[in-house]
């Protein structure tokens, strides 16, 4: 299975207001001006690798916490999104999570 798509939101510098979507081919290149998202859209696949090796707590708390990865910080944005989906011939697979900013409380 390729992965085919992913939806994404209020992840760094993607707005939690509209989901973005990619779609991927046998040879997908990413172009755009600087500032728009290309190097965040790398750093999010970072992040799944350390999600699946259950490591996102000490990966969260290395690059700067919530507000290092919510779109203009935890208090703009609460929850980031993602849908990713795999498929080939045969049979598409759909995964999705969404990651919400734990509140302290005292």
């Amino acid at each position: 299975m390729k992965l085919k798509s992913i939806s994404l939101s209020g992840y760094k510098s993607i707005e939690s207001t509209n989901e973005a979507e990619i779609r991927f081919r046998d040879v997908t290149v990413l172009l755009g001006a600087n500032g728009v998202g290309k190097s965040n859209l790398v750093s999010f696949f970072s992040m799944l690798n350390y999600m699946m090796t259950g490591a996102l707590q000490t990966y969260i708390a290395e690059k700067g916490y919530a507000d290092a990865f919510l779109y203009f910080g935890a208090k703009a944005t609460r929850q980031i999104h993602a849908k990713l989906t795999f498929g080939d011939e045969q049979a598409t697979d759909t995964y999705q999570f969404t990651l919400t900013q734990r509140l302290a409380t005292f």
